[in-house]
Protein backbone atom coordinates (compact mmCIF):
# COMPACT_ATOMS: atom_id res chain seq x y z
CA UNK A 1 0.00 0.00 0.00
CA UNK A 2 2.93 2.45 -0.11
CA UNK A 3 3.55 4.07 -3.24
CA UNK A 4 7.10 3.37 -4.79
CA UNK A 5 9.16 5.60 -7.08
CA UNK A 6 11.87 3.95 -9.43
CA UNK A 7 14.02 6.05 -10.68
CA UNK A 8 16.04 4.71 -13.53
CA UNK A 9 19.25 6.57 -12.90
CA UNK A 10 21.16 5.44 -15.55
CA UNK A 11 20.22 2.81 -19.39
CA UNK A 12 21.49 -0.14 -17.27
CA UNK A 13 18.74 -0.12 -14.44
CA UNK A 14 16.16 1.28 -16.43
CA UNK A 15 15.37 -2.35 -17.45
CA UNK A 16 15.97 -4.11 -14.02
CA UNK A 17 12.36 -3.77 -12.13
CA UNK A 18 10.56 -4.45 -15.49
CA UNK A 19 12.04 -7.81 -15.93
CA UNK A 20 11.69 -8.82 -12.97
CA UNK A 21 8.91 -10.36 -11.35
CA UNK A 22 7.99 -7.49 -9.07
CA UNK A 23 7.35 -4.52 -12.01
CA UNK A 24 3.64 -4.19 -10.33
CA UNK A 25 4.88 -3.04 -7.19
CA UNK A 26 5.91 0.34 -9.14
CA UNK A 27 3.70 3.58 -8.71
CA UNK A 28 6.19 5.73 -10.27
CA UNK A 29 8.98 6.26 -12.75
CA UNK A 30 10.73 8.58 -14.35
CA UNK A 31 13.06 8.07 -17.31
CA UNK A 32 14.62 10.25 -19.29
CA UNK A 33 14.08 9.76 -23.14
CA UNK A 34 16.82 7.21 -23.74
CA UNK A 35 15.90 5.23 -20.24
CA UNK A 36 12.74 5.24 -21.81
CA UNK A 37 13.52 3.72 -25.33
CA UNK A 38 15.34 1.08 -23.19
CA UNK A 39 12.34 0.05 -21.31
CA UNK A 40 10.17 0.48 -24.25
CA UNK A 41 12.37 -2.65 -25.72
CA UNK A 42 11.11 -5.09 -23.03
CA UNK A 43 7.79 -4.86 -24.68
CA UNK A 44 6.40 -8.10 -26.40
CA UNK A 45 5.73 -5.72 -29.66
CA UNK A 46 7.88 -2.67 -28.76
CA UNK A 47 7.26 0.65 -30.84
CA UNK A 48 10.35 2.26 -32.98
CA UNK A 49 13.01 3.90 -30.90
CA UNK A 50 12.22 7.68 -30.10
CA UNK A 51 15.01 9.97 -31.83
CA UNK A 52 15.99 12.83 -30.33
CA UNK A 53 14.06 15.89 -30.50
CA UNK A 54 14.60 19.19 -32.15
CA UNK A 55 12.67 22.35 -32.53
CA UNK A 56 11.79 21.13 -35.82
CA UNK A 57 10.05 17.70 -34.88
CA UNK A 58 9.16 18.57 -31.35
CA UNK A 59 4.96 17.84 -31.65
CA UNK A 60 5.72 14.80 -33.51
CA UNK A 61 8.10 13.59 -31.04
CA UNK A 62 6.19 14.54 -27.80
CA UNK A 63 3.16 12.86 -29.38
CA UNK A 64 5.51 8.97 -29.93
CA UNK A 65 6.79 9.57 -26.47
CA UNK A 66 2.79 10.17 -25.69
CA UNK A 67 1.62 7.30 -27.18
CA UNK A 68 5.20 4.83 -26.32
CA UNK A 69 5.08 5.89 -22.85
CA UNK A 70 1.16 4.81 -23.04
CA UNK A 71 1.93 1.57 -23.87
CA UNK A 72 3.98 0.85 -21.20
CA UNK A 73 2.59 1.66 -18.63
CA UNK A 74 -0.97 -0.13 -19.11
CA UNK A 75 1.32 -3.38 -20.29
CA UNK A 76 3.28 -3.18 -16.76
CA UNK A 77 0.04 -1.98 -15.06
CA UNK A 78 2.15 1.40 -13.78
CA UNK A 79 0.12 4.26 -12.11
CA UNK A 80 2.29 7.51 -13.40
CA UNK A 81 5.28 7.78 -15.90
CA UNK A 82 7.12 10.87 -15.48
CA UNK A 83 9.38 11.37 -19.18
CA UNK A 84 11.91 13.96 -18.78
CA UNK A 85 12.97 15.78 -21.45
CA UNK A 86 15.50 18.03 -20.72
CA UNK A 87 15.50 21.45 -22.18
CA UNK A 88 11.79 20.25 -23.62
CA UNK A 89 9.89 19.67 -20.34
CA UNK A 90 8.39 16.76 -19.53
CA UNK A 91 5.72 14.12 -20.20
CA UNK A 92 3.84 13.02 -17.83
CA UNK A 93 1.23 9.60 -18.73
CA UNK A 94 -0.64 7.95 -15.87
CA UNK A 95 -4.03 6.49 -14.54
CA UNK A 96 -6.40 9.04 -13.86
CA UNK A 97 -7.21 12.32 -15.37
CA UNK A 98 -4.70 15.37 -15.09
CA UNK A 99 -6.98 16.85 -12.11
CA UNK A 100 -7.24 13.74 -10.09
CA UNK A 101 -4.88 13.30 -6.84
CA UNK A 102 -1.66 11.52 -7.61
CA UNK A 103 -1.42 8.69 -6.25
CA UNK A 104 -0.12 8.60 -2.21
CA UNK A 105 -0.53 6.33 0.51
CA UNK A 106 -4.01 7.38 1.06
CA UNK A 107 -4.96 7.85 -1.99
CA UNK A 108 -3.88 4.51 -4.22
CA UNK A 109 -6.44 3.81 -6.26
CA UNK A 110 -5.98 4.72 -9.95
CA UNK A 111 -8.20 5.85 -12.22
CA UNK A 112 -9.64 3.92 -15.22
CA UNK A 113 -8.44 5.99 -18.24
CA UNK A 114 -5.24 7.34 -18.92
CA UNK A 115 -4.27 10.37 -19.46
CA UNK A 116 -1.22 11.96 -20.97
CA UNK A 117 -0.19 15.86 -20.58
CA UNK A 118 3.10 17.54 -22.03
CA UNK A 119 4.78 20.29 -19.89
CA UNK A 120 6.83 21.98 -22.08
CA UNK A 121 9.40 23.79 -19.82
CA UNK A 122 8.92 27.64 -20.73
CA UNK A 123 11.18 28.73 -18.97
CA UNK A 124 14.44 26.93 -19.23
CA UNK A 125 17.89 27.77 -17.37
CA UNK A 126 20.03 30.45 -19.81
CA UNK A 127 23.25 29.84 -18.14
CA UNK A 128 23.47 26.43 -17.48
CA UNK A 129 26.89 25.72 -15.48
CA UNK A 130 26.17 21.67 -14.83
CA UNK A 131 23.02 19.17 -15.87
CA UNK A 132 24.50 16.67 -13.44
CA UNK A 133 21.59 16.55 -10.74
CA UNK A 134 18.63 18.54 -12.43
CA UNK A 135 16.66 15.03 -12.82
CA UNK A 136 17.12 13.91 -9.59
CA UNK A 137 16.10 17.51 -8.55
CA UNK A 138 13.13 17.24 -10.55
CA UNK A 139 12.09 13.97 -9.12
CA UNK A 140 12.67 15.94 -5.81
CA UNK A 141 10.67 18.62 -6.62
CA UNK A 142 7.83 16.47 -8.24
CA UNK A 143 7.83 14.08 -5.19
CA UNK A 144 7.46 16.91 -2.49
CA UNK A 145 4.36 18.20 -4.39
CA UNK A 146 3.32 14.24 -4.66
CA UNK A 147 3.76 14.28 -0.59
CA UNK A 148 2.00 17.70 0.29
CA UNK A 149 -0.90 16.29 -1.70
CA UNK A 150 -0.64 18.86 -4.63
CA UNK A 151 -2.25 18.63 -7.87
CA UNK A 152 -0.17 17.33 -10.99
CA UNK A 153 0.75 20.55 -12.18
CA UNK A 154 1.82 22.16 -9.33
CA UNK A 155 4.29 19.01 -8.36
CA UNK A 156 5.33 18.77 -11.88
CA UNK A 157 5.81 22.97 -11.55
CA UNK A 158 8.12 22.40 -8.68
CA UNK A 159 9.89 19.76 -10.36
CA UNK A 160 10.92 22.02 -12.93
CA UNK A 161 11.92 24.95 -10.77
CA UNK A 162 13.85 22.50 -8.64
CA UNK A 163 16.06 21.26 -12.32
CA UNK A 164 16.36 24.81 -13.34
CA UNK A 165 17.94 25.39 -10.10
CA UNK A 166 20.15 23.10 -10.05
CA UNK A 167 21.54 23.44 -14.09
CA UNK A 168 22.27 26.94 -12.43
CA UNK A 169 25.13 25.41 -9.95
CA UNK A 170 27.70 23.62 -10.47
CA UNK A 171 26.87 20.92 -7.11
CA UNK A 172 24.39 18.48 -8.32
CA UNK A 173 21.81 19.39 -6.21
CA UNK A 174 22.23 23.62 -5.00
CA UNK A 175 23.07 24.00 -1.52
CA UNK A 176 19.63 26.53 -1.28
CA UNK A 177 17.27 24.06 -2.69
CA UNK A 178 14.55 24.32 -0.08
CA UNK A 179 10.94 24.31 -0.30
CA UNK A 180 10.81 27.73 0.01
CA UNK A 181 12.91 28.53 -3.24
CA UNK A 182 9.94 27.11 -5.01
CA UNK A 183 7.16 29.14 -5.83
CA UNK A 184 4.10 26.78 -5.27
CA UNK A 185 1.65 29.01 -7.02
CA UNK A 186 3.72 28.83 -10.28
CA UNK A 187 1.17 27.17 -13.16
CA UNK A 188 2.84 25.94 -15.84
CA UNK A 189 2.19 25.82 -19.56
CA UNK A 190 0.70 22.55 -20.48
CA UNK A 191 -0.61 20.52 -23.69
CA UNK A 192 -3.14 17.51 -23.30
CA UNK A 193 -1.86 14.59 -26.02
CA UNK A 194 -4.84 12.20 -24.47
Amino acid sequence: GVPLFYEPANLSKATKPLTSDTHHARTYTSPNLNELNSMLRTLPSPPPPIGDISQDNIKLRIAEVGVATRQLLEHYNLQVILVTLSEHGVVLVRRGRPEDPLPTKANMSPGAEVSGVWYPCSDPCTSVVSVSGAGDCLTAGFITGVLQGRDQATAVSAGLQAARLSCSVSAAVPETLRHSDLNWALRPAQMVLF
